[in-house]
């Protein structure tokens, strides 16, 4: 019988981080779980470190079967995961971040309280906050969603999800229905976990839990980046032309996973949903008065006031 959670693993010269990462998994409180891994071809000696790691968990870690693919790309690579699961829940991972001990167990338990207060065939995406660390696990921020200014609640709807992500994939845990209905991610898609989050937005729950649950490593390979609720304010109000340049480009960069989204799951959107999603492809074809009457209109906000208003005056 497999385990109840399956943890996704997409590794590529993470070497210097894995046993920092899988000394954190042991310690789990939770211990009813699997990992399934996916190197890119790494160049260093992560395979090697996997491979020792896999002799010392035995079964409970596994490789995904790969054809001799490399540099896929986190995308591509999190899609083969995510499509080659079989637990009823999964977590994607990253290979440089440290996990708190009741990370498993309090997702799972969230997880579990919302599924009885839905149908069983219900979409269902639980996330949590973060703690922000440097490369040596010096603490950045206490708090993810501070830092970047992220009131979840206010993301739940497809519409703020087109515009910002607030579901940090390594954060997340998923269900079997939610799951199915993702499929394939397409290669397209700007992020993995942004792409699940815009399914769960559309079709099922997103819960926010506010608390951390692990220490998310920032260095200079990292695959995204972030800035600060402060900093992107005081752009906004001290460099408007660079600031409304990087906005439109920010908002250029989405829209062909918005695209990609709508066309694979126009029949399932309500024409509310479509509407809204035609409305922020729309954006760049309009005015000056009609593209701020049109975010009005659709909510196209992020999740703070803050950068929602900086958005109406730059957009």
């Amino acid at each position: 019988m497999g385990s109840t959670i399956q943890i996704l693993l997409a590794t590529y010269n993470g070497a210097a981080h894995l046993d920092a990462f899988f000394d954190s998994i042991e310690k789990q409180q939770f211990q009813d779980w699997s990992m399934l891994v996916r190197d890119d071809c790494s160049s260093d000696a992560t395979r090697e470190v996997l491979a020792q790691w896999r002799d010392r968990l035995g079964d409970r870690l596994q490789f995904l079967p790969d054809s001799g693919a490399c540099n896929l790309g986190v995308v591509r690579s999190f899609s083969r995961l995510l499509n080659a699961s079989t637990a009823p829940y999964v977590m994607f991972a990253d290979q440089d971040d440290v996990w708190y001990p009741d990370k498993i167990a309090v997702s799972l338990a969230t997880m579990q309280q919302r599924e009885s207060l839905t149908s069983p065939s219900s979409p269902i995406l639980v996330h949590t906050d973060l703690a922000l660390m440097d490369q040596d696990l010096q603490p950045i921020a206490p708090s993810y969603w501070k830092y970047q200014g992220i009131v979840p609640e206010n993301g739940h709807g497809l519409n703020s999800m087109m515009v910002e992500n607030i579901a940090a994939g390594c954060t997340c845990i998923f269900n079997r229905p939610l799951i199915e209905l993702v499929g394939e991610i397409p290669a397209g898609a700007r992020y993995h976990d942004w792409w699940v989050s815009l399914v769960a937005a559309a079709f099922g729950h997103i819960v926010s839990l506010p608390i951390q649950t692990l220490a998310w490593r920032r260095h200079s390979s990292n695959s995204s980046d972030i800035i600060s609720l402060s900093q992107a304010v005081w752009r906004a109000l001290t460099r408007t032309p660079e600031a409304a340049r990087t906005l439109s480009s920010l908002l250029a960069e989405n829209r062909p996973q918005v695209q990609l989204f709508l066309e694979r799951y126009h029949h399932r959107l309500t024409p509310s949903q479509v509407a809204d999603v035609r409305a922020f492809l729309d954006l760049p074809t309009h005015g000056f008065l009609k593209r701020r009457i049109s975010v009005l209109q659709h909510r196209l906000f992020f999740t703070s006031w803050q950068r929602t208003a900086g958005m109406l005056v730059l957009v």
